[in-house]
């Protein structure tokens, strides 16, 4: 028989930052589609609710595992942003094709608009790590005495 050498402390950061970031990815762009079609852009309820829903994946991943969610929570954003303007890229996209001969002519810029088209959605992705942050930092100095502690004073 094979003894299995156990993982050290930073081989099994790896692997959870790994294991983490696979699911941050598809999760963080499905959400972000989701996300897009909820309500209006510029009300201020659409956004809240927007927020909450961004930010219930990367809580999830701060409660799941609180000392290592700060890579896969970035990771989840990007890929949040990704799906949020997918549709937005389709658009500009369309646009360039079928208006570049008439910019030409006319001298207009085409591609990015002057104004941002999301202004919100950097402050989604900032309430989303705050609340992350936050519940990784309750999760971590948990005052409640651990079980194995308990299990240890009984006779």
């Amino acid at each position: 028989m094979h003894p299995e050498r156990p993982l050290t402390p930073g081989e099994r950061h790896f692997l959870t930052v790994f294991l983490g970031a696979l699911p941050a990815i598809i999760i963080g762009f499905y959400v972000g589609v989701f996300a897009s079609g909820i309500g209006t852009p510029r009300e201020l309820a659409s956004i809240l609710i927007r927020a909450l829903v961004c930010t219930a994946p990367a809580a999830a991943l701060a409660v799941l595992a609180p000392r290592s969610w700060l890579l896969p929570s970035l990771i989840y954003g990007y890929s949040f942003y990704s799906g949020y303007i997918l549709f937005d890229g389709f658009g500009a996209d369309i646009a360039t094709v079928f208006l570049a001969p008439f910019a030409a002519l006319t001298g207009e810029r085409i591609g990015s608009p002057a104004h941002p088209t999301h202004p919100e959605l950097l402050w989604l992705f900032f309430i989303a790590l705050w609340l992350a942050a936050l519940i990784s930092f309750l999760r971590r100095h948990d005052s409640r005495p651990s079980e194995c502690a308990n299990r240890s004073s009984d006779p």
